[in-house]
């Protein structure tokens, strides 16, 4: 079956290098055919002008020249790179004016509108191996929104525009494909610079030392760009660091990306160590002592040398920290598969509303909301060996909200009603 990497790269994907070019931060382009998906959408948001009809007031990014005189620089990076200008966040109907005097626009918010787009995100994420869906993504920063770790952008170019943007690096992974017109790119990666977490405005503003060198936020340093050709049917995968700006041709051009805020492994890890370690109620406790001006107290330095100790025993245990607390904590809905304990029945009462009877053998009995009753039912009659997030959420009768659903599973498995895996096993 091919996934959705497979269908954007399918040249290159026979040997495995979409995937290994982004682990490896990578960039790779392929030229071939339109891309079906994608070109139904071109159809329909062709120009500015069409999403304007289509949503007058939809909010855009606009960016022009900061200098009228348009002049260029000089360095390997910055060579017929003009210095841009942002303009305020501004509605597609004001923005078609900016975009017929020379500008570029990039629309953001179209996500919510093209159900196709949000499948072909979460196939992506699905084929590389990540969550697209966080739903307790403690220690994790979404820079965008709290439903999906993704955005989409639709960027339009004016022809005869010298500079379509300016030299840069983003915090996020893109997969661009190329719809409409020509586009020159220069893509180039930066010798003292290796996945980095924020840019180079962000680096600027720290006051703590960073996990970069500060030389790797200077563009001069940037050398052997290569330049592409984007056309359309042309995509190019671009993680995260890798330095570029585009360069228009006479014809203006669409392009669709979609932008990926993925965790690394200091964010996977540390995610699930906090799990682990708050699960102790001293681990909770305030650091009294730890940061005073004359330094740490003896008693401070004591319980850190503690607290490290239980770190260092969940870090013996890295198998468990997997499956039990980096999953738990990070997994999305699609990836769970749950079972019905044997003795479920005799412990989840099915009255109006259903009862975990001594939950999670604390001696207690829970009462669950009464919207939930005909996923109990279901659970307990009709439901498969192994069923997942999306066949309980049909069972719940439009009675829960999905959160709602996700949550009431997890609240069943920490009771011992459900035995919750990742994955499917035996499906």
């Amino acid at each position: 079956m091919t996934d959705a990497l497979q269908e954007l790269f399918p040249g290159t994907s026979a040997y495995d290098a979409p995937r290994k070019h982004w682990a490896e931060g990578r960039h790779l382009i392929e030229h071939g055919d339109q891309k079906a998906l994608e070109e139904q959408i071109a159809k329909r948001f062709s120009t500015p002008e069409a999403l304007a009809e289509f949503a007058p007031d939809m909010e855009v990014s606009v960016y022009g020249f900061r200098d009228p005189a348009r002049d260029e620089g000089s360095a390997a990076a910055t060579q017929d790179v003009q210095d841009l200008y942002t303009f305020p966040p501004t509605t597609i109907s004001d923005a078609v004016p900016l975009y017929r005097a020379g500008h570029t626009i990039i629309c953001w918010k179209m996500l919510e509108h093209l159900p196709e787009a949000l499948r072909r995100s979460t196939g992506i994420l699905e084929a590389i191996g990540l969550p697209h869906q966080p739903i307790a993504a403690r220690g994790l920063a979404d820079p965008w929104n709290s439903a999906w770790p993704f955005v989409l952008s639709l960027v339009y170019t004016p022809a005869g525009v010298g500079s379509g943007l300016g030299m840069h690096y983003d915090r996020f992974d893109s997969v661009v494909v190329h719809l409409r017109g020509h586009k020159r790119w220069r893509v180039g990666r930066h010798p003292f610079l290796e996945f980095p977490l924020y840019n180079e405005e962000l680096a600027a503003r720290l006051d703590f030392p960073p996990s970069i060198p500060r030389l790797a936020t200077h563009s001069d340093f940037v050398t052997d760009l290569e330049e592409i050709d984007m056309r359309a049917g042309s995509v190019l995968l671009l993680p995260r660091g890798i330095y570029h700006t585009t360069l228009a041709d006479d014809e203006a051009s669409l392009s669709l990306g979609y932008h990926f805020a993925l965790p690394t492994w200091s964010h996977v890890l540390l995610a699930a160590l906090e799990r682990r370690l708050t699960r102790e109620p001293w681990m909770r406790t305030t650091p009294f002592g730890a940061f005073g001006l004359a330094g740490p107290t003896d008693e401070a330095r004591q319980e850190m040398a503690a607290a490290a100790e239980r770190a260092l025993e969940a870090l013996a245990d890295p198998r468990s920290l997997l499956d039990d607390d980096l999953l738990g904590n990070l997994a999305s809905h699609h990836q769970a598969a749950f079972q019905v304990e044997p003795d479920a029945g005799a412990r989840l009462l099915t009255a109006e509303p259903p009862v975990v009877v001594d939950y999670g053998g604390r001696g207690i009995d829970v009462e669950l909301p009464a919207e939930a009753a005909p996923l109990c039912r279901w659970m307990l009659g009709e439901a498969p060996e192994w069923f997942d997030f999306e066949e309980a959420l049909k069972a719940a009768e439009g009675q829960l909200s999905p959160r709602a659903v996700w949550n009431l599973l997890q609240e069943c498995e920490e009771a011992g009603v459900l035995r919750r895996s990742w994955g499917t096993p035996g499906r």
